[in-house]
Formats: C-alpha cells, sequence, structure tokens
C-alpha cells in the first residue's frame, strides 16, 4: 500500500482512537505506528538496494523486486501478538496502541498488497516474521514473479 494511504489511514486511527479514549498519547502512539511500520522498508532498501540513496529508487516497486532478502522486522504479526501480550500483562496502555497502529497497517497491507495486479505473488504467510525467517529470508522463496497469462486472470 501507498505511503499516502497509510497517512489517510494513522490520521483516521489516530482521530478515532482519541474520540474512543479522550488521550491524546494514546491516539498519536497509534497513529504514528500505524505509518512508522514502514520504517523497516528504509532498512530494507538500505542493505539491499544497489542504489541505497537515490530516493527514486527507494519507491520503485522494481527495484526492490531486485532484492535477494527481504527482512521486514516490524511487518509481523509476532511482534504485534508479543506488544499485545506485553501491553496486557504490565497494563501498558500505550503499547495497546501501538499494537492496533501496526494491526492496522498489516490489514491494509494484506489488502492492498494481495489484491492489486502486481507482477508478483507473496507467499500466504508472508507477514509472519517466522515464515521468512525460515525460508531464510530469500526473495526468490517468498515472493514469486507471476507470468503474464496469471497477470491478466488476477488483474
Amino acid at each position: 500500500m501507498k505511503p499516502l494511504w497509510h497517512g489517510i489511514a494513522g490520521a483516521a486511527l489516530g482521530l478515532a482512537a482519541y474520540k474512543v479514549t479522550g488521550s491524546l498519547a494514546f491516539a498519536s502512539v497509534s497513529a504514528a505506528a500505524e505509518i512508522l511500520i514502514d520504517t523497516d522498508h528504509i532498512i530494507d532498501h538500505l542493505t539491499q538496494s544497489d542504489k541505497p540513496y537515490d530516493i527514486k529508487a527507494f519507491f520503485s516497486t522494481e527495484e526492490s523486486l531486485k532484492w535477494r532478502k527481504i527482512m521486514f522486522v516490524f511487518h509481523s504479526y509476532e511482534l504485534i501478538l508479543l506488544m499485545a501480550v506485553a501491553a496486557f500483562y504490565f497494563s501498558y496502555p500505550l503499547l495497546w496502541a501501538a499494537a492496533i497502529g501496526m494491526l492496522l497497517h498489516m490489514i491494509l497491507d494484506e489488502i492492498g498488497n494481495r489484491n492489486i495486479p502486481f507482477p508478483i505473488r507473496m507467499v500466504p504467510a508472508f507477514y509472519f516474521f517466522s515464515c521468512r525467517l525460515i525460508n531464510g529470508f530469500n526473495a526468490n522463496k517468498l515472493i514469486h514473479r507471476l507470468q503474464e497469462q496469471e497477470i491478466n486472470i488476477r488483474g
């Protein structure tokens, strides 16, 4: 999903969280977490790209399809679950806010990145960190290029 849409979703989440909780801190953390989860794209770009300091390359899907490894350490259902457990155990509302923001981001990525006609198909468990770890973060095992006829069928 494009950063602009995550910005809009983060702002909407922040407004809704403020309306429900009355807490500016909770609203801010949930909105920020929805957006800042994408900082892991920067880490991957800097370590995997042939053009790590080229802003145009950073926003290029074609460029990221050249990567040999895909880590995306923050895009992880396990991390969100860990945060929710810690929030419950320690009764810390701001961890709940971060977990909620990250979960919304992941849901939007699941919908957006699986339902638009990309020339790729991610493995079903792509957004589980354990899946990426088990596959050695190997891009060829995690993302498959579609043939032209498959793109026309899906699109």
